[in-house]
């Protein structure tokens, strides 16, 4: 990632909304509360503490 042989947590901070979007399907519950995946994608990755 930019030119680099490694990876920095804030490269996997930026590029993990693209990466898992497709994946994660919302039940209709979380529809209905009008949730959505990338904000839940980003609530995770801030609760997340970098190791």
């Amino acid at each position: 990632m930019s030119g680099r042989t490694y990876v920095t947590p804030e490269d996997v901070k930026t590029s993990l909304v693209e990466i898992l979007r497709h994946r994660i399907l919302l039940t209709f519950e979380a529809i209905s509360e009008e949730l959505n995946v990338e904000s839940l994608i980003r609530t995770v990755v801030e609760a997340t503490p970098v190791p």
